[in-house]
């Protein structure tokens, strides 16, 4: 399922019928009910293909469902007092998301004060900041070339990807706000309508 590519999954598909080939029917299972029909919707090779901000399963979804449950109480309420609990828990969540920014505004953790993070601080969350560390890991194994690069940072959440960190790296300059704006742009309304 975490298998970054189709080659690699293909090969640790063969790996996996191989050590249980003594299960053909499972196997055949397998195959017809998961893999050739909803491939696509879990393994990583197909959903890292388009941008899913990391969003890959219906758990956030449910989370929230079963919130939303808990503080309407019961399903017998007339419209207008269902519509005042939900407005609640909206304005919560808002706080929340508010608070988050502002904590990404302005508590800044030292190891993203480096040249490379310069330019991101104050307008790059720190989850995002994290992400592009983790890139800087791999920068080091894949280097500048984008042929050795999954490229899964920049596809599934619009964040630089390792062969790019590894040019800034080369250069020695830090990492723009350009590969940002493109979701900054719809950050920064965000924040101007939580604001207002």
């Amino acid at each position: 399922m975490k298998a970054p590519t189709k080659r690699l999954y293909l090969t640790r598909l063969q790996r996996l019928e191989n050590e249980f080939q003594r299960y053909p029917k499972e196997i055949a299972y397998l195959h017809a009910t998961w893999l050739e029909k909803h491939k696509h919707r879990f393994v990583s090779a197909w959903i890292n293909q388009h941008m899913h901000l990391e969003n890959t399963s219906t758990n956030r979804v449910e989370s929230h469902h079963a919130k939303l449950n808990k503080y309407l109480h019961t399903s017998i309420q007339n419209f207008v007092n269902s519509w005042h609990t939900i407005h609640n828990l909206l304005e919560l969540q808002i706080c929340d998301i508010k608070s988050s920014f502002e904590e990404s505004l302005t508590r800044i953790p030292h190891r993203y004060r480096g040249y490379l993070f310069r330019v991101l601080i104050g307008f790059v969350s720190i989850y995002a900041m994290q992400k592009i560390e983790m890139e800087i890991g791999e920068s080091d194994s894949v280097g500048p070339y984008p042929d050795l690069c999954h490229h899964v940072s920049q596809t599934t959440c619009g964040l630089p990807c390792a062969h790019m960190i590894a040019e800034y790296r080369q250069e020695n300059t830090p990492i723009p706000l350009s590969p940002f704006i493109r979701f900054g742009a719809s950050l920064i309304v965000t924040l101007l309508y939580l604001t207002s």
